[in-house]
């Protein structure tokens, strides 16, 4: 599964009207956990892709998309949300393991 990169722009299409679950990462490249959580969302990607899950997996750049950490509200990074059917179903703040990431796309 090819991971988005979801922005200001492409939001409303690609996540606030899509049927389904949605991983969002938002991180900076700047951001030491954001970097060692990156790995870990592309493993995850990789196993989606597999499972053909209705699922999406994308990648917000807080420093790109201020509309977006407006509307998710966040403030520290790495911060993980989960929508489901464009809805906010969970999310959380800071490095996650894999298995972290999939108990919140189990919402």
């Amino acid at each position: 599964m090819k991971i988005l990169e979801i922005t200001d722009d492409n939001y409303e299409q690609e996540v606030a009207n899509f049927e389904g679950l949605v991983l969002l990462d938002f991180w900076a490249p700047w951001c030491g956990p954001c970097r060692a959580l990156a790995p870990i969302v592309e493993e995850l990607a990789a196993e989606m892709d597999e499972t053909k899950e209705k699922v999406k997996i994308g990648k917000v750049d807080v420093d790109k998309n201020s509309g977006l950490v407006s509307r998710f509200k966040v403030m520290n990074i790495p911060f993980v949300a989960v929508l489901k059917n464009g809805t906010l179903a969970d999310s959380s703040v800071g490095l996650k393991s894999k298995k972290m990431l999939l108990d919140m796309l189990n919402v």
